[in-house]
């Protein structure tokens, strides 16, 4: 099943990328400015932080999106893996301060500041597919299901791909913790997440 989604998102030819990546990034502004700007009122709560990833070849970049987040005062954070297959999210300044991490790819080094989960506004996870209520299918090493393990909200948990990527069902463990949205070039969706 993953090589079959894989060989999906690699199909698209580069200029049907860009088009459907600028459509999930103008969806994901809009989904930002409706929901996230309410959040930075909370008392205690004193800026909007997005939680990103550095893309693999194949996933939807968002690199340009972060831009635009800091260019609106939104604080930008991301993943870096850590010994015992345990991950944290820490905050960047400057993407181009991130060096290969154990996989390859772009991680915050010991020098970026790890934050608390609940310091993280949302988190957009990428994956290789997954389904409107929220499943999805990851690579296999269970980092962001250790990560979001016994939190609640925030963060929001927004699952990103493209359409050809949403699939109808998908194999589900117990501990498979399930998003909050999922974010394709078809729009932003909330999922029906289980309790």
């Amino acid at each position: 099943m993953r090589d079959h989604f894989r060989q999906v998102r690699m199909k698209l030819i580069e200029t049907e990328r860009h088009e459907r990546t600028r459509r999930i990034e103008r969806a994901a502004f809009a989904w930002l400015a409706a929901h996230l700007r309410e959040q930075a009122r909370e008392p205690g709560r004193d800026r909007i932080v997005a939680g990103l990833y550095a893309p693999m070849p194949g996933e939807v970049d968002l690199l340009g999106f972060a831009a635009r987040l800091r260019d609106e005062g939104v604080a930008i954070a991301f993943p870096r893996i850590l010994p015992g297959r345990q991950m944290v999210f820490c905050l960047v300044d400057r993407y181009e301060s991130m060096l290969p991490g154990p996989y390859g790819i772009l991680a915050p080094t010991d020098e970026h500041p790890v934050l608390p989960k609940q310091a993280i506004s949302a988190i957009f996870v990428p994956g290789l597919a997954f389904t409107r209520a929220g499943v999805r299918l990851g690579y296999g090493g269970g980092y962001y299901d250790r990560y979001f393990a016994g939190i609640g909200e925030p963060p929001w948990r927004i699952g990103v791909c493209y359409e050809d990527q949403v699939a109808n069902e998908l194999p589900e463990s117990p501990h498979d913790v399930r998003m909050h949205w999922l974010l394709t070039d078809g729009g932003m969706v909330r999922c029906q997440t289980r309790v």
